[in-house]
């Protein structure tokens, strides 16, 4: 069989971990604040922080309906392929590290120090009781 590697976007990193799920899971998504000093997870943005502190560094959450994962290489834009077949996308890959990206990749992939952040992005971190929700 063939397939087609194709770059289908890119990803921003803002809490140094991503998350994977059918949109249609984000609906149980419970927002809120990254909340360090209670040891259960009070809402989703904060489950996903607690689940990636340490080792493994990723774990199911949304009643395993997704998963999440810490990014390697911190906050920033990280590139998206697709592995197509005739049938459509059958693998996803996201490269959250530079250092993992091949020559390639790399050639195309804007330097994070020197990259202009995308439109409505801000620069630094965010607003104290900022609400953190599903994009």
């Amino acid at each position: 069989m063939n397939f087609d590697r194709k770059l289908v976007g890119w990803v921003s990193v803002e809490s140094g971990r991503v998350v994977l799920a059918d949109p249609i899971f984000l609906k149980d998504w419970v927002p809120g604040q990254y909340v360090p000093e209670v040891d259960e997870p009070l809402n989703s943005y904060d489950e996903a922080l607690k689940l990636t502190e340490g080792e493994p560094g990723h774990g199911a959450m949304l009643d395993d309906a997704a998963v999440v994962l810490s990014a390697a290489g911190g906050d920033g834009r990280y590139p998206v392929y697709g592995l197509f077949a005739a049938d459509g996308c059958v693998r996803v890959e996201v490269v959250l590290s530079r250092e993992a990206a091949t020559p390639e990749e790399r050639s195309s992939w804007p330097d994070n120090e020197d990259q202009e952040e995308p439109p409505g992005v801000d620069e630094g971190p965010p607003a104290e009781g900022h609400t953190y929700l599903p994009w």
